[in-house]
């Protein structure tokens, strides 16, 4: 009887096909070495580590955010009227004249300073005009520019604000009180339409200079020696002394030169007043110079700055429209920024000494009192 046992040869042959199949074990039981099993947990430590660092930088920008939002929130409350900072947001266009310039009003006294008589006085009219397509300029308005007064009578320029706010000066295409009694005056005078004010006392300059670690100016003295100012007290800092070419100032050094003309016993004021304003206008420029936007990102900064504008400046731009006029003043290139006086406008002197009728001295329109057509086709000449 035949046996049902393979024959060992067949075995063999069997053995041998299996050895050399293309068999391979299940998937649900893998087989891999010890080493890769451990290798593969490495990218979970990594991403683990990534991970935490995300979570670190997102919550150092919440904090700073959260920081910056509160200086900014408590600046715009004195500076807007307002601490909620999305009236900034969305932002608007800045307004333009129809030669597409923006005009800043910028006036200075010594308000918060009044240790003298005539401290609401405005000691320091500027007017900014900025332009996308042509080039800016800053013109100082001598404060000693006799004018017809807001509702009756004369007086020198310098008296238009306190005299506005005393008033309650109004009118249907101004500002109310002072500010809109001066920008009356600017219009008429220049032809110039005012978009955005700013009211500065005297001490704003000190704080926000020092709050930025200080300016540099170029000092460009007709004496060689430089400026120098005795008239000032040891609480103010002493005499002003500065040497020609590019200085590094602090805040009150700053200070004394916006005040300084240079009276008995100084040099380098040949002008008096206009000289001061030349120098006023180099102050402001080194302000705009120095603020970046290092300075608002970061709060340790922005703090102190902000607390300095906002104790000292009166500002007259809507919330809206305050991160596009930012913007523009940072494109501004302060060496192409051309600055002029009445007294020098493209070689032009266009003012004369004039004594009132209460024996002040002031200045008038080289073609007589009020008489501001040259003046205005000087200006319509620049600002094209």
């Amino acid at each position: 009887m035949p046996s049902n046992q393979p024959e060992p040869q067949n075995r063999d042959n069997q053995f041998s096909k299996l050895k050399t199949s293309s068999y391979q074990p299940s998937p649900s039981t893998p087989q891999r070495p010890s080493s890769q099993r451990s290798s593969s947990k490495q990218p979970r430590w990594w991403l683990r580590i990534i991970l935490a660092a995300v979570l670190i930088a997102a919550g150092f920008f919440i904090v700073l955010f959260g920081w910056n939002l509160r200086n900014l929130s408590q600046a715009s409350s004195e500076l807007f009227g307002s601490s909620n900072v999305l009236g900034f947001v969305p932002p608007q266009q800045v307004q333009t004249d129809q030669a597409g310039r923006t005009n800043i009003l910028l006036i200075g006294n010594a308000a918060d300073q009044d240790t003298h008589g005539g401290a609401d006085l405005t000691d320091t009219i500027l007017l900014l005009s900025l332009s996308k397509d042509s080039p800016d300029y800053m013109l100082s308005v001598p404060r000693d520019l006799y004018v017809s007064l807001p509702g009756g009578g004369m007086g020198k320029i310098n008296e238009v604000y306190p005299f506005g706010q005393r008033t309650n000066f109004t009118h249907p295409q101004y500002r109310d009180g002072g500010m809109g009694a001066l920008e009356l005056l600017i219009d008429e005078i220049f032809g110039l339409t005012v978009h955005y004010s700013m009211v500065v006392n005297f001490s704003a300059v000190e704080e926000i200079v020092d709050a930025l670690g200080g300016i540099t100016v170029t000092i460009d003295s007709p004496d060689e020696r430089g400026l120098y100012d005795p008239n000032f007290q040891p609480e103010e800092g002493g005499p002003l002394r500065l040497e020609n070419g590019i200085q590094e100032i602090d805040g009150q050094t700053a200070l004394r030169l916006t005040r300084a003309r240079g009276a008995a016993g100084g040099y380098g004021f040949p002008e008096s007043d206009f000289n001061r304003t030349r120098n006023q206008q180099a102050v402001v420029k080194g302000i705009i110079d120095q603020l970046e936007f290092r300075w608002l990102l970061d709060p340790r900064n922005n703090k102190p700055l902000l607390e300095a504008a906002s104790n000292t400046i009166e500002l007259d731009v809507p919330m809206n429209q305050a991160i596009s006029l930012a913007r523009q003043l940072y494109r501004t290139q302060l060496d192409d920024i051309a600055t002029y006086t009445l007294r020098d406008i493209e070689g032009q002197n266009l003012l004369i000494s004039y004594r009132t009728p209460g024996g002040l001295a002031a200045l008038i329109p080289a073609a007589g009192i009020e008489q501001y057509l040259e003046i205005r086709s000087a200006i319509t000449e620049i600002h094209r």
